[in-house]
């Protein structure tokens, strides 16, 4: 008798294990009541420009999906809420890599958002590898992020050394052949990836590399770089530079009545500030997005307004593509992921982001991002196409590749106004 009781107290133990364990998942369900995001942006230091640009992207794609009703996972079979979490890396590597160790471990966030500048990408994406945890890039694009073998790092920008495809392209179509080519570089990993890689394929067509030069990214006096590029008579100038460096070579190269027929700055022309700046000697200044998103997409033209409204100091009459569009796009295609892999679970979504086509703003092939492997490189977005910009009477204009051109080049540029 006094057996059978044990077994049935062992019966009713072992069903009530299997009754509480069955129902841990509801009860972690139940307690799990948003989702949370969280990233660095340099919001003080050398990127703080830019890092406001792209806060004010997060934080509206966070109003927006929330504004939707958040975002439906199947494993908890609601849509849920999404926070925001965001941190100033100070526009330091070191600094961003402490970061992203906090939000995964301490503040214990389901997904990441992507910093600015390769440097910091690089740092904060071997943190996101320890963890597993998906960050999808949109302004750190230096090969050497992507040929790690990492699972969980995502390109949506390309990787930097094709960003200046176009724009070598367009060079390469000048009639008659350009003679002689400056090439100067801020010493920042970004800058110097994209211009050993242009350096290397100008040289390949068969162009005069006359100078190639490194500068600081502290650098205060172009004057003795400008002199040298000078006497050498160069065609066309290529200045791979941060916003402050091309504002410096912008000012001391009319300052020194050094005048090519064609001027390049990585970083700058393209940007709001740099024709209320310069004005008239902002004409003809030519530069590149790494991506472009298409002024007449209505997905776009409705994005314009919520920018503007969320920054009414924002002078352009579209979003800046990469530093608007792309953190937006880059979160958005997270929300695809986690809908379409019903989970949370990183590794799942990240398998989702790879065999999926997932909606995006920018110009490709189609309107969607394609993530495949590509020669030695993980995770990157193999539908984008770069683009060559020019001001062009107080406006940017795509002149090159041709199907997505607004505007004919100007070329050669005309000596500088007094």
């Amino acid at each position: 008798m006094r057996g059978k009781f044990l077994s049935c107290l062992l019966i009713i133990a072992v069903a009530a294990s299997m009754i509480l364990i069955g129902s841990t998942p509801q009860v972690q369900a139940a307690k799990k009541k948003d989702i949370i995001f969280g990233g660095s942006l340099g919001l003080s230091g050398k990127f703080a420009e830019l890092g406001r640009l792209m806060k004010d992207a997060f934080e509206l794609w966070v109003e927006d999906t929330n504004k939707a009703g958040g975002i439906y996972v199947k494993e908890y079979g609601r849509k849920m809420p999404v926070k925001y979490i965001l941190y100033d890396d100070q526009s330091d590597p070191a600094t961003g890599a402490k970061l992203y160790e906090k939000l995964i471990t301490h503040d214990k966030v389901d997904f990441l958002t992507a910093p600015f500048s390769s440097g910091i990408t690089f740092s904060g994406s071997t943190v996101a590898e320890k963890y597993k945890k998906i960050m999808i890039s949109v302004c750190g694009s230096s090969n050497d992020i992507y040929n790690r073998g990492f699972d969980y790092i995502f390109c949506n920008i390309g990787f930097a050394s094709n960003h200046m495809n176009s724009n070598i392209a367009l060079i390469d179509s000048l009639k008659p052949k350009p003679k002689g080519i400056a090439i100067v570089t801020d010493k920042t990993l970004y800058c110097l990836t994209v211009a050993e890689a242009t350096r290397d394929k100008l040289k390949n067509l068969g162009f005069e590399i006359v100078l190639y030069e490194e500068f600081p990214s502290d650098i205060k006096d172009a004057s003795s770089i400008i002199n040298k590029m000078k006497a050498l008579n160069p065609e066309i100038f290529l200045g791979f530079t941060r916003p402050p460096s091309c504002a410096l070579f912008t000012k001391q190269t009319k300052i020194l009545n050094f005048r090519p027929k064609m001027v390049y700055f990585n970083e700058g022309p393209e940007m709001g500030w740099y024709v209320p700046e310069f004005g008239k000697d902002a004409e003809g200044m030519i530069s590149r997005f790494a991506s472009y998103a298409a002024p007449d997409n209505p997905r776009l033209v409705e994005f314009t307004k919520a920018i503007k409204k969320k920054d009414p100091k924002w002078d352009r009459s579209v979003p800046d593509s990469m530093y608007h569009c792309g953190p937006y796009d880059s979160v958005e295609m997270l929300r695809q992921g986690i809908e379409g892999a019903g989970t949370l679970d990183n590794t799942k979504v990240a398998k989702y982001l790879r065999t999926h086509d997932l909606e995006n703003m920018f110009v490709g092939l189609r309107q969607e991002a394609v993530f495949k492997d590509f020669e030695k490189y993980k995770n990157i977005n193999v539908n984008l196409v770069p683009v060559a910009t020019q001001i062009q009477n107080g406006k940017i204009m795509v002149v090159w590749p041709q199907e997505f051109a607004q505007a004919e080049v100007w070329y050669p540029l005309s000596p500088w106004q007094k």
